[in-house]
């Protein structure tokens, strides 16, 4: 997937796509965080925002800031997480992108439930699951609902 990542990503560079280069290091930083690679993942997102700016595409340094913000948070970051969500929010706002902000409050309730304010995580999964419903994300609802049950159940109600 990485050698894909890397062809796809000189392909975009011969053709002076910068969008295009910032959508494929942004991947290619999703792909590095999935196999533990932290540091490398940080650098892809770091030039895929660089090329999001120049390119002047708020979403996509919306997506790629929020992504940033769950590699902070998995290394237990959680004030870097926090800014991160908190930029990706500005952004995705903006831009009226519902479907960017409904994964954004999804993490901002993970980063909640992670610091033990449960109330808040709540109100964030609620917010998210409403978001992912509009925009008939099933998949992305489905996982919402899931940790809006364990924050549910850790603030005592098990209904």
């Amino acid at each position: 997937a990485l050698a894909s990542f890397e062809q796809a990503l000189s392909l975009w560079r011969r053709q002076n796509n910068i969008a295009g280069q910032a959508d494929v290091l942004n991947a290619t930083g999703l792909a590095l965080m999935s196999l533990g690679e932290t540091a490398r993942a940080g650098d892809r997102y770091r030039q895929a925002l660089a090329l999001w700016e120049q390119a002047g595409r708020g979403v996509g340094q919306g997506y790629t800031r929020n992504n940033l913000g769950m590699l902070h948070f998995a290394g237990r970051h959680y004030d870097a997480a926090a800014s991160e969500y908190a930029r990706a929010m500005e952004l995705l706002t903006a831009a009226g992108d519902n479907r960017g902000i409904a994964y954004v409050r999804h993490n901002q309730g993970d980063l909640a439930a992670a610091r033990g304010d449960t109330a808040a995580a709540i109100q964030a999964y609620e917010d998210s699951l409403a978001r992912k419903r509009s925009v008939d994300d099933k998949y992305g609802a489905a996982l919402t609902l899931t940790r809006l049950a364990q924050a549910q159940l850790t603030a005592g109600g098990a209904e």
